[in-house]
């Protein structure tokens, strides 16, 4: 019966249908790429790989056979691996610890722990000297290890750690140390391959997942970083207390129990570091993966340090009191299992006629949309800017995606300049749907900066569609130009700095580094962003979130561009969009010191492109 719960937990019978909102939409098109047999890692970077409906639940026709498939598989080597643990003596400790797994809040907290799950499997089989147990746990892991590989970019330091774990748990075993190193991934490799993706471009997508995540903080940190740091912390250090229990694990000595609990700590830090990066609805993952470590600490750990656990359970369900009210328990606790119970049965009213077929829900859910979008018929290959592909994909357009294909995710200065590069190829989109849509208070242009410069050198509008603008690429292209560059100016954050009168459209870099401190924060915890401020010439300041990397990959600054309309005045005689209201004349950049170097340099050039 516990495993029946944790099974319709993770299995979505009832899987989520298309919508045309912002997370929907990169969670449809990531399925439609897998229908399209699109590569992951080359023509896509996102940090959501072919098997990402295993976290989304986002259903589509070609890849929900196997989101069903893994998310079993991982349900029952999660249940296997504590019945195995707490043994027959304590068979009931495993069927209370499964059916609370099963009602914890978030899907993806929950995913968090199947990797120390299934270490902690291979440990207890090791443990009892079973060559055929131990031979079944290491293909377990090996394929907890491929399914977290292919679902999400922040799954792969806990595939790492797992990977790391199962081979020091099985050293001067025999043959098991080479079967540990050689098994996943081969699994990984079978699996990419049964996804619909070549094999060769595996190495990109694991390059460009590390791409993703070394800039994810700086990028996408919402919140005051110092007013959440008391409870960051709290959460830490409660979590790393639940680590002992898995220290203490009857018939699991030595190495392996400190094996253990490291692996338990990477857990309890990628879990705690992926809710407050946030702090918004991500920090009921933090809360799902601590409660789901804690819930099976209790589980299996010997019972001197049982107590130990349980305080630290209680000082998470403190926090959430102290931090968001004690009516926040009813969203935080594990006694979520009717939600999978309702989406089981809503599979067996779909089998018995009462209820429309997925395939049904899904075209009612896709001709929804479709009526909604205000898109002409485009012949020939489309990208869409800034997100809203659910608009394209719904009106079956031949969607040609940029690599990092949401501009909100383009913040590196690698991750820019891939989508750069593309406009320039030979697979750039024939049409291109345009409109700034900047996301957290980010100033409007940053989002995929030097993509804009291509676009206005290389596509011409041709009409609008609702808040949108459809550009045509141009029959003659212009040669390939270097990145605009000018002449660096020095600078000290919080100073204002009046820019020389120009004309035309001013493209703007600059040079800011974290400092030491800085450095250390954005590795375990977040920073304080940076702010942008500009004057414009009717004297109006405006004050904007910057990311480091889009800071250093380069923007349109000036005129301040936030409109389809604006962009499209872009085009033609400069003078036609230097109002007042528009031109930058001065700016500023602040934030902590302690967290910035004082000091940093920006350089703004012109951007020259074609006449219409």
């Amino acid at each position: 019966m516990a495993l029946l719960f944790l099974a319709l937990r993770l299995v979505p019978l009832q899987p989520a249908m298309p919508d045309s909102a912002l997370d929907p939409s990169w969670q449809w098109a990531l399925n439609a790429a897998v229908a399209d047999d699109m590569s992951f890692g080359r023509d896509l970077v996102f940090t959501g790989g072919p098997a990402s409906s295993v976290v989304t639940t986002m259903y589509h026709p070609s890849t929900y056979i196997w989101t069903v498939g893994l998310s079993l598989l991982l349900a029952i080597v999660m249940w296997a691996a504590l019945r195995m643990t707490c043994n027959e003596e304590r068979w009931l400790h495993a069927a209370v610890a499964t059916t609370l797994l099963a009602g914890l809040p978030e899907r993806e907290g929950l995913l968090l722990v199947a990797p120390l799950l299934a270490v902690m499997g291979l440990a207890n089989a090791l443990a009892r000297e079973s060559r055929r147990q131990n031979v079944l746990w290491l293909i377990a892991v090996a394929l907890v290890i491929s399914v977290m590989v292919v679902v999400k970019g922040s799954m792969l330091v806990l595939a790492l750690t797992a990977y790391a774990a199962s081979f020091f748990l099985c050293l001067k075993r025999g043959r098991l140390p080479v079967i540990s190193l050689a098994l996943p991934p081969l699994l990984v490799a079978v699996l990419w391959l049964l996804l619909g993706q070549r094999l060769q471009s595996l190495p990109s997508f694991a390059g460009a997942e590390v791409e993703l995540a070394s800039g994810y903080t700086d990028a996408m940190s919402l919140g005051d970083p110092w007013s959440a740091l008391p409870a960051f912390l709290l959460l830490g250090i409660a979590g790393l207390a639940m680590c002992a229990g898995f220290a203490r694990i009857r018939g699991i000595g030595g190495i392996g129990s400190v094996i253990l609990a490291m692996v338990a700590a990477a857990t309890v830090a990628t879990g705690v570091k992926q809710g407050f990066v946030r702090a918004d609805e991500h920090l009921l993952i933090a809360f799902s993966a601590l409660l789901g470590i804690g819930i099976a600490a209790l589980a299996v750990s010997h019972r001197n340090v049982r107590t130990s656990a349980g305080a630290a359970l209680l000082i998470v369900l403190a926090v959430v009191c102290v931090e968001f009210g004690a009516g926040a328990l009813t969203l935080i606790l594990p006694a979520h299992q009717l939600e999978g119970v309702e989406s089981a049965d809503a599979a067996v009213r779909r089998a018995v006629g009462a209820l429309p077929s997925l395939s049904t829900q899904y075209n009612s859910a896709v001709a929804s949309i479709s009526q909604d979008v205000s898109l002409p018929a485009l012949a020939g290959t489309v990208d869409i800017y800034s997100y809203n592909q659910a608009d394209v994909l719904s009106r079956s357009l031949n969607w040609s995606p940029r690599p990092v294909f949401q501009s909100y995710s383009a913040y590196s200065v690698e991750l820019a300049e891939r989508n750069r590069a593309h406009l320039s190829g030979g697979a750039a989109p024939e049409w291109v749907i345009f409109a700034p849509q900047a996301i957290d208070d980010r100033y409007p242009s940053a989002e995929d900066g030097p993509s804009w410069v291509e676009l206005l050198r290389r596509y011409e509008p041709s009409t609008f569609a609702g808040d949108k603008v459809i550009l045509h690429r141009r029959p003659a292209q212009p040669a390939a130009l270097p990145p605009p560059s000018g002449r660096g100016t020095e600078a000290r954050l919080g100073q204002r700095v009046d820019l020389s009168p120009s004309s035309g459209l001013q493209f703007v870099t600059f040079e800011i580094d974290p400092s030491t401190l800085g450095l250390a924060a954005l590795t375990l915890y977040k920073s304080q962003p940076l702010r942008l401020t500009v004057w414009t010439a009717d004297g109006v300041d405006h004050t904007y979130r910057l990311p480091l990397g889009m800071a250093r990959a380069g923007f349109l600054l000036s005129p301040m561009t936030s409109t389809a309309s604006e962009f499209g005045s872009l085009y033609g005689n400069p003078s036609d969009c230097e109002t007042p209201s528009r031109t930058v004349v001065a700016l500023k950049v602040d934030s902590t010191n302690l967290l910035w170097n004082s000091i940093y340099r920006f350089a703004v050039s012109p951007i020259v492109s074609p006449p219409m």
